[in-house]
């Protein structure tokens, strides 16, 4: 029997950023109630996201059939 999983949910850009530091380090543990962290990155890129997308693309890898809804 040949099944199609429905997804329903987000679809987004999700942008991924490469910084030279952990990101622990941007993170003083004292002043995490104020929170305000820049950070100067180098590359950066652009990708396909959102809950719905990235559960349909890893089901979708795993050999089921997928469609967002």
């Amino acid at each position: 029997m040949n099944q199609t999983i429905v997804f329903t949910g987000s679809l987004a850009f999700d942008y991924i950023f490469d910084i030279p530091d952990p990101f622990s380090k941007y993170i003083l543990p004292d002043q995490i109630h104020k929170i305000n962290v820049s950070i100067v990155t180098d590359t950066h890129r652009k990708s396909f996201g959102g809950t719905a997308g990235n559960q349909a693309f890893y089901s979708a890898r795993l050999g089921l059939n997928t469609i967002i809804l």
